[in-house]
């Protein structure tokens, strides 16, 4: 009857393993799991047999051929079914390594995003930069000719209220001459460092616009990089087997190299 239902159950398929049990009984009740035929059936079994036979100080043939012996049938079915806590438990630890893992790559991820960010400066915010100082320069010679005219002024009158009427109108004459004439010159100065330093933004912007990776990457040119983010510049730093980043003008992909020419 043992061996019938053992073949039954294999037939029947669909299980993960069977227990063969039994409770306690003298040699005679036993003796059935001695049995040579039903010793190599389960010895054959496809599926992971457990025995169970009798109590802890008893042995049958069939203990041997099992794929785990248990001392009783209670124990044998507690070695199939955990206690729910113990799952409870072993569920927390593996949904609390999973939730580590899952930050702990996307802190590093977000680590080496924001190194390559600092490395990276826009050109747009450096030719900005350079704009604002070029503007602080122009203000601050604006301020240094109204300075200057204001102190020719204030010269002017200091020297007029010591001269008669004439003379007075003769330096003040001679005053606003030598006033428009600085002014000219000092506009003149103004205007040309104003167009120098237009001149110098714009060879800056060409010249970052040629050096610009995104400008290089547009044309149909890609950036290769290692696995630590370092750009690939020959092929000596990489073997068959090795994952590269592949950054486009828009968007990237990884890949792995098949083969390395070169």
């Amino acid at each position: 009857s043992v061996m019938a239902a053992l073949e039954a159950l294999v037939r029947y398929g669909g299980m993960d393993c069977i227990i063969i049990a039994r409770g306690g009984g003298s040699a005679e009740d036993l003796a059935g799991f001695n049995d040579e035929a039903l010793v190599r059936a389960i010895f054959a079994c496809p599926v992971p047999v457990i025995s169970g036979i009798g109590h802890q100080i008893d042995f049958t043939l069939a203990d041997f051929v099992s794929d785990f012996r248990a001392a009783t049938p209670t124990a044998a079915a507690e070695h199939v079914f955990l206690e729910r806590r113990h799952l409870d438990a072993r569920i927390r630890e593996f949904r609390t390594r999973l939730s580590k893992a899952a930050l702990h790559g996307l802190d590093r991820q977000r680590n080496r995003l924001l190194a390559r960010a600092r490395r990276l400066v826009h050109p747009q915010a450096y030719l900005d930069r350079r704009g604002r100082e070029l503007d602080n320069v122009a203000m601050a010679l604006e301020r240094a000719v109204l300075r200057l005219l204001e102190r020719e002024r204030r010269r002017l009158e200091r020297a007029a209220d010591t001269l008669d009427e004439q003379a007075l109108l003769a330096r003040i004459s001679l005053g606003n001459r030598e006033m428009l004439r600085v002014r000219e010159r000092l506009t003149g100065l103004v205007r040309e460092r104003l167009h120098a330093g237009r001149e110098g933004l714009i060879g800056y912007k060409s010249t970052l616009a040629a050096l610009n990776p995104l400008g290089v990457l547009e044309r149909g040119y890609a950036v290769v990089s290692d696995a630590d983010g370092r750009a690939l510049r020959d092929t000596t730093a990489i073997e068959p087997g090795d994952r590269v980043s592949v950054r486009l003008h828009r968007g990237g992909f990884t890949a792995d190299v098949e083969a390395v020419d070169g």
